[in-house]
């Protein structure tokens, strides 16, 4: 496939988004690994070999928010866990515009060790978001 265009080399581009539906403290490690197989398996199952290369692979959840105290909870032996999340320095906001500062975000990959019960424990009052993490790919 080629795209014809006059517009010079490097100002062109795609932009692929998906939004999630779940609300953020309804986000589990089952819900993470659901997305992320799921992902997985459009892409190889109903993608021809020969147009995978424009579509991303799904590589987790990316939660952003304006107060980036961020835990897992989930209940083992009886127990009452939590664990906090720490927010990536080098994870930006999908949405947000370059140049611009982006609120803290941390991602989960499904590949984490914790149970399919761990639910994400927001902030309270906090303005937090959820994003599908693409794998950045550059077509050459």
């Amino acid at each position: 496939m080629d795209f014809g265009t006059n517009v010079p080399k490097g100002d062109l581009g795609v932009r692929l988004s998906i939004d999630l539906a779940t609300p953020p403290e309804m986000l589990d490690m089952a819900t993470v690994r659901r997305i992320v197989a799921v992902g997985q398996r459009l892409r190889t199952e109903l993608l021809p070999w020969y147009v995978r290369w424009m579509f991303p692979q799904i590589d987790g959840v990316i939660v952003c928010s304006d107060q980036p105290q961020w835990n897992l909870d989930w209940t083992e032996g009886g127990q009452h866990l939590r664990l906090p999340l720490p927010s990536e320095a080098r994870q930006r906001e999908p949405e947000t515009p370059k140049g611009k500062p982006s609120r803290a975000c941390t991602v989960l990959t499904g590949q984490e060790q914790w149970p399919d019960a761990a639910l994400l424990q927001p902030q309270p009052g906090a303005n937090t978001k959820l994003y599908v993490k693409l794998r950045n790919t550059r077509a050459s």
